[in-house]
């Protein structure tokens, strides 16, 4: 597994139900297409493209469970192409668990 670039929140639902609601936040996402969807639910992988020349970035979301009623998740945004991403990934993982605590506002849940 690869080194975190930051501590990930820890949300108390069950780690199915994490994997549920991650994947409904994503639902404005634009140029995004998920292509994988393995261990019931609980590695996704996607595709998305770069707004302006359109390569294709890989993300894998991995659920994990911390016990009963806990889990976290594990985002790893990847360039195919280029030498710099100029902080697109990073900004992409950002944006994403912004909008999964967006969405848990939305519907009485916190992390």
């Amino acid at each position: 597994m690869a080194k975190s670039d930051f501590e990930p929140p820890v949300y108390s639902l069950r780690v199915g139900a994490l994997s549920q609601r991650f994947a409904e936040s994503l639902a404005q996402e634009e140029k995004l297409d998920l292509v994988g969807n393995t261990d019931g639910g609980l590695r996704l992988r996607f595709v998305q493209y770069t707004p302006l020349v359109e390569f294709p970035d890989t993300i894998q979301v991995d659920f994990l469970s911390l016990g009963e009623n806990r889990s976290t998740l594990a985002i790893y945004s990847r360039s195919k192409y280029g030498y710099s991403d100029l902080g697109t990934n990073r900004a992409r993982i950002e944006r994403w668990l912004s909008r999964l605590q967006g969405y848990e506002e939305t519907i009485g849940l916190s992390t």
